[in-house]
């Protein structure tokens, strides 16, 4: 398996602070599902965004899609978040827009046509069993549906790698479950993703790696054939 992202011992810090992470070592596989999780304010949020090139880290060499992010052009660091799908815990959709509109946002921007938008944002309202509430706005949505509307908003680009900033975090858990299944789908199809949580039931049950932030650092943890 080829490596999406590769850290070799990344720091970072906010201006002339102390480092909120140091001497990061980690990867991340192509295909791979990786759990991140680590009490508030340790870094996983920071974490995630070095990733999409939102924060540059203060020393070491940090790759995705094997660009190197502390010296990346605009241009390509544009090309690389094209392959990214964010989702985040407060979903952020745009509350003058329709469900419909929210969904089609990322290929308006990239200028499809109409019928392809049509087409693709259809097919994710059918998915994420949306598709009689196109035409309504989001403050009208439970949170579980709006998150729901962000998932497929953050993929109906194809991307090769996901970023969850605790998707489930604002949601009961019964449709937490419904968003990890369809995240894990996603996975299935081949897309990578690093899901941040803070989830016990999620964590404690399963199989998939789990780095853990703590201390500043990084910790990767993957069960062994016998613990699964």
């Amino acid at each position: 398996m080829k490596n999406l992202i590769t850290f070799d011992n990344v720091g970072v810090r906010y201006g002339s602070g102390s480092e909120i992470l140091k001497d990061i070592k980690f990867e991340l596989n192509s295909g791979e599902f990786m759990f991140l999780t680590g009490h508030s304010g340790s870094g996983k949020t920071t974490f995630l965004n070095m990733i999409n090139g939102s924060i540059k880290p203060s020393r070491g060499y940090l790759s995705v899609f094997d660009h190197d992010l502390s010296s990346i052009n605009h241009k390509d660091l544009s090309l690389i978040r094209r392959k990214i799908g964010i989702i985040f815990q407060d979903f952020k959709l745009l509350n003058h827009l329709t469900v419909y509109e929210n969904i089609a946002l990322p290929l308006k921007i990239l200028k499809l046509h109409a019928e392809e938008i049509n087409s693709r944002v259809i097919e994710m309202l059918n998915w994420i069993e949306l598709y009689k509430m196109k035409n309504v706005y989001p403050c009208t949505l439970s949170g579980g549906e709006q998150q729901r509307v962000a998932i497929a908003r953050a993929v109906i680009n194809n991307p090769d790698l996901i970023l969850a900033d605790e998707p489930t975090g604002s949601i009961d858990s019964a449709m937490a479950n419904k968003i990890l299944s369809m995240i894990e789908h996603l996975n299935k199809k081949g897309v990578a993703v690093v899901f941040a949580t803070h989830n016990m039931d999620f964590l404690q049950n399963t199989t998939y790696p789990v780095a853990f932030v703590q201390n500043h650092r990084i910790q990767v943890y993957r069960k062994s054939n016998s613990e699964s």
